[in-house]
This record gives structure tokens, sequence and C-alpha cells, in this order.
């Protein structure tokens, strides 16, 4: 199955991420405000084209679970992940002492973010769901399993400026949507040659690849030149 494919060739991505300077300001509760506020504006934009993608995708399933899931997954981006009180944007604002809107009223879509929201694009106009969903899983992905990966190597106080942020992330609902990720994958890959299976597995290593590019162009405060 494709599934064990994309893990197999992804999951050395999970230390790589953890032990970088990120996930280690997370981590130590010593991330660098600047570097917060980079992620926030790179991620709000990224965030926006994801949601964009799920309707793309919901528009194309061929089933009414289907459209019910991707449904489901923009009320939570838009109303939870961005919005929600204590969803991790918020966390990581109140992290740097400004206010949430006034950090993303300055939203870029930097190189590194620009190349991984173009990849998740360019796959839902080719290759339809299954190709979107290969390039978009690793997003929840990584997060999860970085988030678990914390839980279980640190007891982060109910102080620590990042516990509400990891608790997000380590949540086990998202066990549940790469499930969904990972059924619908094979679905809507059940008439497609094995070239273009071989693909989608690239897909998903490639996004790990970005996941990492993405976090680290915020401690780089990466920015095109003039």
């Amino acid at each position: 199955m494709l599934k064990e494919q994309m893990i197999a060739k992804s999951e050395k991505y999970i230390d790589l991420i953890y032990n970088d300077p990120f996930i280690q300001g997370i981590v130590n509760g010593n991330l660098d405000p600047k570097a917060v506020c980079h992620y926030l504006q790179a991620d709000y934009a990224y965030l926006n084209k994801f949601a964009d993608i799920y309707a793309l995708c919901m528009a194309k399933a061929d089933n009414v679970t289907d459209k019910r899931f991707f449904i489901g997954q923009l009320s939570m981006i838009l109303n939870e992940e961005l919005e929600g009180q204590e969803g991790p944007h918020q966390v990581l604002a109140a992290y740097t002492g400004k206010p949430y809107s006034s950090i993303v009223a300055d939203s870029k879509w930097y190189p590194s973010a620009d190349h991984y929201i173009k990849h998740m694009s360019y796959n839902i106009n080719e290759h339809g769901i299954a190709g979107a969903l290969s390039a978009m899983g690793p997003c929840p992905w990584v997060y999860h399993e970085v988030a678990k990966k914390i839980n279980a190597e640190h007891h982060l106080a109910d102080t620590h400026p990042f516990k509400k942020w990891v608790d997000f992330y380590a949540d086990d609902s998202t066990e549940d949507l790469m499930g969904n990720f990972f059924r619908m994958i094979e679905h809507y890959s059940q008439n497609i040659s094995e070239a273009t299976k071989a693909i989608f597995v690239d897909n998903f290593v490639k996004s790990c690849q970005h996941e990492r590019r993405f976090f680290q162009m915020a401690v780089t405060q990466e920015d095109w030149e003039d």
C-alpha cells in the first residue's frame, strides 16, 4: 500500500525536524519572537491556500462521506487552527506579545513557503485528489508525529508557553485524519499507473522536506532578494 511506502521513506524527517532549531525552541520555550512572527506570516498564507485545495478536493470527491470530510477540515483550519482562541496560531501570537491580526497583516509567501504551496497546487490540478493528498499529507502528519515526540520525551508544565501548541497537534484526532488521507489516496488512485503512484510517494517525501524548510525559513528569516 502507498501508506507504508510513504511513511517508510519519510520517518527520518521526524527526528530531523524535531532536532532542528525551530522545534527545539518550542521544546525549550525560548524560540525567537521574530522567528515566531515570520512563521505565522508564512503559515497564515499557507493554511489559507491549504483550505482552498481542500475545497477543490471536496468538489472533485465522488461520494458524500469524502465531501463531508473535506468540509470538516475546512472548518477546522479556518475556525480552530487559524482563529481559535486557544488554537496554535493564537498561542504563538501570545508568546510574541503582539496582536495576531497585526502579525498576519504582513503575511507573505516567502520562497520556501511559495515552493511548498505550488507543489500542492500543481498536484491537485495534475493528479486530482490522490495527488493533492499525497502532497498535503505531511503537513498534519509531521506536526502530529513531532508533537507526540515532544510529549514522549518531555513533560511540559501547564505554564510552558508552547504547551497548548504541542497539545493541539498531538491530539489523537489526527490519527483519524491521516487514516482518511491514506484511505482516499488509495481510493482515488485505483485506476492510476504504477509510475504515477510512485510520483505520489515522492510527493509525500518532498513535502516532508518542504515542512523542514518551512520551519527553518522562520529561524533564518528567509525572504526574497531585492
